[in-house]
C-alpha cells in the first residue's frame, strides 16, 4: 500500500502534503503543530495541553469552532502528546475551502480573552484531578517518568505534573506559547479528498500563504542515556488490586531498533497466541489482564509491561516468571510460527489503513513529522524484513535490568 501524494513548503515555513482519493465523497484535513508538552515552560507543565483546549474557545470572525464543523457536516477531535498537538476533522468535500478559511482564521485569530483561559483552565485542572488523583493508578506516568529522567522535558506527563502548574499558567504565556508554535513553521497541513492539488492550493495560499511565520530548524533533544540502573519502586494503593508495572528503556521513534522493539511488544500482546497470555493467564491463573505496548516518543520511549494480578497471587512469582519469559524470547527458545503470525497480522492491518481516508492522512502527517512522507512506507518495510537474528540482538540489547524500572501498585 502505497499513499500518492504532493508536497509543498510554502516561503513561511508551512509544509503542506495532499492526498487526492477521486473516489472519496469526503475529504479530510489535519494540522500537526510541533506543540507538545516537551515545549512547556518551567513550572508552567501542562500548557501544551491546556492551549488544545483553548484552540475550541473561538476566533475573532467565528465564536465557536465546534458549532460551525457540525453545521457544515463535519466531526473532528485532537490530542496533545509529549512531542506535538494533532487537530484533524472529516467532512463533506464541497465544504473543503471553508474549513481550510476556518482553520487559517484559529491559527492567527485565537480570542486568548482571561474568560476563556479561566474556563478551560478549571476544565484541565478537573480532567488532572480524576485522572491523576481519582484513579487508583493515574499517577503511574509521574512515577516513571520521574524515576527515569532526571533533567529532561519528557520528565513530567502531558496532562501537567500537578495543578499547580496549571494554576500559574497566565494570558501572556498561553500567548507566547500561541505566537511560538502555533505558527506555520511549526506546523504540518494534511490535506485527503478529492480535489485535484491544483484546486486545492489555490486555497492552501488564500487562506495560509500570507500567515506570518518562519521555517525552524531541527527540534532534536540532547540524547539521553538511562544511567540509574535497576529500579523496584512499591506504592501501597487504597484498592484490592495489584498493578505492576515493568518499563525498559527504549530509544525513539526515528531509530534502527524502534521497529524490532515494536514487533516485540506485538507478539507478546497476541491475546490467546501470546505465551505470556498462555502462560499466566490461562495456565497458572495468576493474571487478570496483562499487555505489552510502547510510550514511544520523538526522542525515547519506555517498552511497557503491564500486569493486573488476581487476589493471593504473588507479586515475587509474577515477576520471576515475566523475567523467565524475557530470557526465553532473549535465548531464541520460541516457535518461530509466532513471528510469522506478527507479519501476517500486521501486513493486514497496514493494507486496511489504505482504505480509510483519515488513516492515510495520519500516515502522510506523522511520515512528514518524523522525516519524509514516505516515512511510514519504510518503517512497514523494516518491520516486516526483521529477521529472527536481529529480534534476538534487539533483545538482549534492551530487555536487561540494567535498563529497567519496575513500579508495583500494592492492594490492599
Amino acid at each position: 500500500m502505497q499513499i500518492p501524494y504532493t508536497y509543498e513548503i510554502l516561503p513561511n515555513g508551512l509544509r503542506v502534503i495532499h492526498h487526492q482519493d477521486v473516489f472519496s465523497k469526503q475529504s479530510a484535513v489535519s494540522l500537526l503543530y510541533q506543540a507538545g508538552s516537551r515545549y512547556d515552560p518551567h513550572q508552567r507543565t501542562g500548557m501544551a495541553h491546556l492551549f488544545e483546549h483553548l484552540m475550541y474557545t473561538g476566533t475573532r470572525r467565528f465564536s465557536s469552532y465546534d458549532k460551525i464543523l457540525q453545521l457544515a457536516g463535519g466531526d473532528g477531535n485532537a490530542f496533545t502528546n509529549q512531542d506535538i498537538a494533532y487537530y484533524y476533522a472529516l467532512f463533506p468535500a464541497v465544504n473543503l475551502s471553508s474549513y481550510l478559511e476556518l482553520e487559517g482564521d484559529r491559527m492567527t485569530n485565537l480570542r486568548l480573552s482571561q474568560r476563556g483561559l479561566d474556563t478551560q483552565r478549571k476544565v484541565v485542572i478537573e480532567e488532572w484531578k480524576e485522572t491523576c488523583l481519582d484513579e487508583p493508578f493515574g499517577d503511574v506516568l509521574h512515577v516513571l517518568c520521574e524515576a527515569i529522567y532526571e533533567d529532561h522535558p519528557y520528565r513530567w506527563p502531558v496532562i501537567g505534573y500537578d495543578d499547580q502548574d496549571i494554576r500559574r499558567i497566565n494570558r501572556d504565556d498561553v500567548a507566547y506559547f500561541y505566537q511560538q508554535y502555533y505558527q506555520p513553521g511549526q506546523t504540518i497541513l494534511a490535506i485527503a479528498g478529492p480535489q485535484s492539488w491544483t484546486e486545492t492550493r489555490e486555497s492552501v495560499l488564500h487562506y495560509f500563504g500570507s500567515l506570518a511565520g518562519y521555517p525552524v530548524g531541527s527540534s532534536a533533544l540532547t540524547p539521553y542515556n538511562y544511567t540509574k540502573g535497576f529500579q523496584e519502586i512499591i506504592k501501597p494503593v487504597d484498592v484490592s488490586q495489584t498493578v505492576i508495572f515493568i518499563a525498559f528503556m527504549m530509544p525513539g521513534r526515528r531509530d534502527t531498533d524502534y521497529a524490532g522493539l515494536d514487533f516485540w511488544s506485538q507478539w507478546m500482546s497476541q491475546n490467546i497466541s501470546s505465551p505470556l497470555y498462555q502462560d499466566l493467564i490461562k495456565k497458572r491463573q495468576w493474571l487478570l489482564d496483562i499487555d505489552v505496548y510502547l510510550t514511544g516518543g520523538m526522542e525515547h520511549g519506555q517498552f511497557m509491561i503491564e500486569a493486573h494480578l488476581l487476589p493471593d497471587s504473588s507479586v515475587d512469582k509474577v515477576l520471576k516468571r515475566i523475567w523467565w519469559h524475557l530470557e526465553q524470547v532473549k535465548n531464541g527458545r520460541f516457535k518461530p510460527g509466532g513471528i510469522q503470525a506478527v507479519k501476517h497480522k500486521r501486513e493486514n492491518a497496514f493494507e486496511f489503513q489504505g482504505i480509510h481516508l483519515a488513516r492515510k492522512l495520519s500516515l502522510l502527517s506523522e511520515s512528514t513529522w518524523l522525516g519524509y512522507p514516505e516515512a511510514y512506507l519504510d518503517y512497514h518495510r523494516q518491520f516486516m524484513g526483521c529477521s529472527i537474528s536481529e529480534l534476538l540482538a534487539i533483545a538482549n540489547k534492551y530487555f536487561v535490568p540494567e535498563q529497567c524500572v519496575t513500579l508495583i501498585y500494592e492492594g490492599k
